[in-house]
């Protein structure tokens, strides 16, 4: 429950009426040490945006994330991620206009495993942080997005996503 709070407060965060919407999808690629654990997957997510100036939004994000399963010698191992982030991006041609745009977020990723060998499943969790720095172009009602992202424990992928947003 406690989880579920921090999420709605951050994505109530921008409250004013001016504020706007992302809906999207990500395909994403496991990196470093993580890639040797997962596969390449994709998700879900929800931002919420707010204009801060002609060139800055402020954004709440909330993703849910299925990496591809890994088997070996009778084991499956699957792995899903949850990231709840703040941040912001900085369009270069202003926030109403088409152009490029670079971002950044972080805050809490919440993480779940599920282990299956002979019949028995086991699932661990965690939660840590994650780090996305990015780039993007805005097509005036849809974006795209490339981010690198960081999380503890070598929770590291690339994910492109693809967004339509609500409102601007």
């Amino acid at each position: 429950m406690r989880r579920l709070s921090i999420a709605v407060m951050l994505l109530a965060l921008p409250i004013a009426a001016s504020a706007d919407w992302d809906i999207g999808i990500e395909s994403v690629a496991p990196l470093g040490d993580f890639e040797d654990v997962a596969g390449g997957g994709g998700g879900l997510y929800v931002q919420r945006l707010h204009p801060l100036n002609d060139n800055l939004l402020l954004s709440s994000y909330l993703g849910a994330i299925s990496y591809g399963g890994i088997k070996a010698l009778g084991v499956e191992i699957q792995w899903y991620g949850y990231p709840i982030t703040i941040g912001g991006a900085y369009y270069l041609n202003g926030v109403d206009q088409p152009g490029l745009f670079i971002k950044a977020n972080a805050g809490l990723l919440y993480k779940i495993g599920t282990v299956e060998f002979s019949g028995d499943k086991e699932e661990f969790t965690d939660t840590g942080y994650v780090i996305s720095p990015g780039i993007g172009w805005n097509f005036g009602s849809a974006n795209v997005t490339a981010d690198y992202n960081l999380g503890n424990d070598s929770w590291t992928w690339f994910a492109v996503k693809v967004a339509y947003r609500f409102g601007m």
